[in-house]
């Protein structure tokens, strides 16, 4: 099949079950893949815009702040885990 006649109809990114996030550099989101409804429960509408770190636990704050200014000096942190408020109210832990 020709690349130039596939023409996938959904975002190949919203068929991962994992959520996919992009934030700038203000900390806000500026995409979200499908994922993110099931696992924090809001839509993609309601998160762009927002800032990441609200979503984040308090109490996990300080160290996800840390790891992302190492992440943007270059650091590589694949396993990093931390726990993230679901719109229900439960938390979210995530890798």
């Amino acid at each position: 099949m020709k690349a130039s006649t596939y023409a996938p109809s959904e975002n190949l990114v919203d068929l991962l079950l994992d959520a996919i996030c992009v934030v700038d550099k203000r900390g806000r989101f500026v995409f979200v893949s499908a994922a993110c409804q099931r696992i924090f429960g809001y839509g993609a509408d309601e998160m762009i815009g927002q800032v990441m770190i609200d979503m984040v636990h308090p109490e996990d704050r300080a160290k996800t702040l840390q790891a992302a200014k190492e992440v943007m000096s270059g650091a590589h942190k694949p396993h990093f885990e931390n726990r993230y408020l679901h719109k229900d109210g439960s938390t979210v832990h995530i890798l």
